[in-house]
């Protein structure tokens, strides 16, 4: 991997771990349009932790309250809530991780699931802008609910963000709460991500990449995160879910009528 290809991938994660369009598919898709090698392991630890702490730095004083103020009634609710929905997907990743790596690189399923989630996004429209619903009305059920749609995102091309914010709106919140509640999520969720990460590199042995490309990945995912977050909440009040449906959509098609003529 050269300083260009870590400088890319990571702005790339940057933008498609917060915006709702798969960060993890589009990880797979780069390479396989560019022709690169996969990325190393360690580098994908590395562009995540830059959006890990992007997302730590921006919700620092609400994340800083749960801690401190954790006998609140209110931070006491939504980390109880954030746990449960955090759950379904360390489980079901414990258990079929092997089976999950089997399937992550297969490119149509990718763009079927870009595909099939910019639909959703397109449907469920109207609905995630009239909802009133906050952060701090979210109970118990709704939280796992939540949890159970994001295992889906397990399944590259579905992004985790997205499937989430699905899960918000199908739980009665509207756009704006869904998206906190879904990088509030995946604060926890990206958490557990890079732990397992850095257990799976130890135990498949050192892998050749430069430090120096470390260091380009992870600034340009952390820098492009923290710019990403400081404007999605305004962009998707005022513009809604169908740019990115239309986008995810117009992106799953290109990368599958490419697949196809290149399998040809």
């Amino acid at each position: 991997m050269n300083l260009f290809q870590a400088l890319v991938l990571g702005i790339l994660q940057g933008i498609s771990e917060l915006i709702p369009i798969s960060s993890s598919g589009n990880l797979v898709i780069l390479p396989f349009l560019t022709g690169w090698e996969k990325q190393p392991l360690s580098f994908d630890i590395m562009i995540h932790a830059g959006t890990l702490l992007a997302l730590i730095i921006y919700f620092r004083t609400l994340l800083s309250n749960l801690v401190i103020k954790f006998k609140d009634k209110n931070n006491l609710r939504l980390t109880k809530n954030l746990i449960i929905t955090t759950l379904p997907a360390i489980i079901i990743g414990y258990f079929l991780s092997e089976k999950v790596k089997e399937l992550s690189s297969f490119i149509p399923l990718i763009s079927i699931m870009l595909i099939t989630i910019g639909l959703i996004f397109i449907f469920i429209e109207n609905k995630a802008m009239e909802q009133t619903k906050k952060i701090s009305e979210v109970n118990l059920k709704d939280a796992l609910k939540i949890g159970v749609f994001q295992v889906l995102a397990f399944i590259r091309g579905t992004s985790r963000s997205g499937i989430t914010l699905i899960g918000g709106i199908y739980s009665g919140l509207n756009v704006s709460e869904s998206l906190k509640y879904s990088f509030l999520a995946g604060i926890m969720i990206i958490s557990s991500t890079v732990f397992y990460q850095i257990f799976d590199f130890y135990k498949s042995g050192v892998q050749n990449i430069s430090i120096i490309s470390l260091i380009i990945g992870f600034s340009a995912s952390f820098i492009t995160s923290l710019v990403i977050i400081k404007y999605i909440f305004g962009f998707i009040k005022k513009k809604g879910l169908i740019m990115f449906g239309i986008l995810r959509i117009l992106l799953g098609i290109s990368i599958l009528i490419i697949y196809i003529n290149k399998q040809c």
